[in-house]
């Protein structure tokens, strides 16, 4: 399964996001096996946005880093770096799939 989250490039493990949040492993895996559930029961799924799409949505997205950035209290957090990294990255990524 790959699990994209900010500050770790795809694909990665349980033990990787478990420290990403701070969590002992077990927990992130009960965590995950949950998530896995809950999607499964929903019939989710997970596809890039199709290629027209992926500009639109990646502006939208940088657009609420910056906001979240424009607030004082939200401009200290840790991870909002990564996670407009990982917003970049995640794009470049579909990109370089789709070529």
């Amino acid at each position: 399964m790959i699990v994209p989250i900010p500050g770790c490039s795809p694909p990665t493990n349980g033990a990787k996001i478990a420290r990403a949040y701070f969590v002992p492993e077990a927990t992130m895996a009960q965590r995950i096996s949950r998530a896995k559930q809950t999607v499964r029961r929903a019939g989710a799924r997970f596809e890039p946005p199709p290629a027209a799409q992926r500009a639109e949505r990646l502006t939208a997205g940088l657009a609420v880093v910056a906001e979240l950035e424009a607030d004082e209290r939200m401009a200290r957090h840790h991870r909002l770096h990564a996670v407009r990294a990982h917003l970049l990255e995640t794009a470049s990524l579909a990109d370089a799939f789709t070529k």
